[in-house]
């Protein structure tokens, strides 16, 4: 992942999209542990000025797109959390293709936010039927390499196989990686809000 956030005023916007599948119930509750306190760090994160520069966007989806909130408090976002449990197939394709075509839409306005994209997933998808892997693959080119937009992107737990096709997969990523993955992603969304 590259991260290269420019040291503007803008608000900073974090998308949080969470894999409620069952495929997911392996080691649910470890997962929402973490996720409550990765939740409630990234809520003590603040710019150098008076204004709240930080949204949190929660999205959470098995065969269907659960939630996709336009803007949530962060108290609401630890009472969803806690009220999530796994159930259902998997359309990883369709959550993430929604969720990339609209922030296509915000990055269209010259003052658009620095977007910071992290989607918590064990990589399976077994029931998209609007996104392709491939087509996933064309938006986040094409987010990525825009010219004046802040976007990034970044896969806690498993990335799909390199957004080629669908698979299944044994659920092989541990407590410790996903760990590790959101303090890197809580690292930079601090380096996004420095002013």
């Amino acid at each position: 992942m590259e991260v290269d956030f420019m040291n503007t005023h803008r608000q900073v916007i974090y998308y949080l999209m969470i894999d409620c599948s069952y495929s997911m119930e392996w080691n649910w509750e470890t997962i929402c542990s973490m996720l409550l306190k990765h939740v409630e760090r990234v809520s003590q994160l603040k710019g150098n000025s008076n204004e709240p520069k930080l949204t949190i966007r929660l999205t959470w989806f098995n065969e269907v797109l659960v939630q996709h909130s336009s803007n949530y408090e962060f108290e609401r976002v630890l009472e969803a959390l806690e009220r999530l449990e796994p159930k259902g197939a998997s359309a990883l394709y369709d959550a993430i293709g929604t969720v990339l075509n609209g922030i296509s839409e915000q990055l269209q306005d010259p003052n658009s936010p620095k977007i910071f994209l992290a989607v918590l997933s064990d990589g399976l998808d077994n029931f998209s039927k609007y996104f392709s892997s491939a087509e996933i693959k064309e938006l986040l080119d094409a987010l990525l390499n825009q010219e004046q937009t802040e976007f990034s992107v970044f896969w806690l737990g498993k990335k799909p196989n390199n957004l080629t096709g669908i698979y299944y997969l044994e659920l092989d990523f541990e407590a410790d990686k996903l760990r590790l993955d959101l303090e890197l992603s809580l690292y930079y969304l601090e380096q996004a809000l420095k002013i």
